[in-house]
């Protein structure tokens, strides 16, 4: 009734709301298989009457509708006609259940961050973007997400020349298995792995370091691994982790959650020069010096790296040094807790 009776008056229903979030993930089992349930019909129909009463909306999500795409054109009009000029923040994750560019997301003129699944992201889409003001694009896989092709290397060529102060995350969250989709050339500032499944593989840095050596900012692994994982040195990913970081110069902020041994520990902190976050499990960390002596190091080098990493707290205060800051490693409770989020840079 209060609704109907500003709405009277030429009032928006909902003045003063400014953050709106819908996620809509029904799954129910049946056959030996998993099967998702979208929105559609009267629930859409209900999202499509309640975002129509909100004129001053500044962050939105709208995710897991997984609609037909005959309904995608009908809700972003009813989105795009209240809060098109407006919105800051926009949140749309898996809209259908097959792939579909959504090129109705450069309606909204004023976004300053976007985050959608890639499969909604084509060429047409992501030229679109470039010619708005956005600053951040997140690209999120989740266990809803459909499989599909990255956009060409020779559209985020263009988008670098028309947009670079654009900075594009990938990240992975969610109970799921699949493997990062690899953007070529894109300039992607941080790779997100938010899943219990994810591993930091030989074949995944290859692939970070070829695309993106010049602009990697993040690399974060976050939630506890549901195995202890490999022991050893071979099959671990500490050579994977030390090979990033010597060739992505730019990185900041590293996060590890996977076991590494403490020499290996020892060797970001001294080989990370630009590291102003290291952050590993303690649970995670081997008392070993497990790496041969190349050439490349004296044998005074190769002797301190040994003593300190068969001590923990030698290793810690080693870790410190070569930081120049106070240093510790996290218990898995801390971890758990943990939740890196990238700041907005302004050029």
């Amino acid at each position: 009734v209060l609704f109907r009776s500003q709405e009277d008056h030429g009032l928006a229903a909902m003045p003063l709301l400014h953050t709106f979030d819908f996620t809509f993930a029904c799954a129910s089992r049946g056959d030996g298989e998993v099967i998702v349930h979208g929105t559609g019909g009267q629930i859409l129909e209900m999202i499509k009457q309640l975002l129509i009463r909100i004129s001053n909306l500044k962050h939105l999500k709208l995710n897991q509708l997984l609609v037909d795409e005959m309904d995608v054109p009908g809700l972003f009009d009813a989105m795009a006609n209240c809060f098109g000029e407006c919105l800051n923040s926009l949140e749309m994750l898996n809209v259908t259940k097959v792939p579909l560019g959504l090129t109705d997301l450069a309606r909204f003129r004023n976004l300053v961050k976007l985050t959608v699944s890639p499969q909604h992201l084509t060429e047409e889409v992501l030229l679109l973007l470039a010619g708005l003001n956005l600053l951040q694009l997140y690209l999120l896989q989740d266990p809803y997400t459909c499989q599909c092709e990255p956009v060409t290397c020779e559209a985020w060529k263009l988008v670098r020349e028309m947009a670079p102060c654009l900075r594009v995350f990938l990240e992975v969250c969610g109970n799921t298995r699949a493997q990062v989709v690899i953007q070529p050339r894109a300039p992607i500032y941080g790779v997100f792995l938010r899943t219990p499944y994810s591993r930091l593989t030989s074949d995944l840095v290859m692939s970070l370091v070829e695309n993106y050596s010049k602009t990697l900012r993040y690399f974060v692994q976050e939630r506890l691994p549901r195995t202890h994982g490999p022991r050893g040195i071979d099959v671990r990913c500490d050579s994977s982790l030390l090979f990033l970081v010597r060739r992505c110069q730019t990185l900041h902020t590293l996060v590890v959650r996977e076991r590494i041994s403490t020499s290996t520990l020892i060797l970001l902190a001294s080989e990370g020069k630009k590291l102003s976050t290291l952050l590993v499990r303690r649970h995670g960390l081997i008392k070993r010096c497990d790496w041969p002596q190349p050439g490349a190091w004296t044998k005074e080098f190769y002797s301190r790296l040994k003593k300190c990493s068969l001590d923990y707290d030698q290793c810690i205060d080693e870790v410190c040094t070569l930081l120049r800051r106070q240093w510790r490693p996290l218990t898995d409770k801390q971890f758990m807790r943990l939740k890196i989020i990238p700041r907005v840079e302004v050029l």
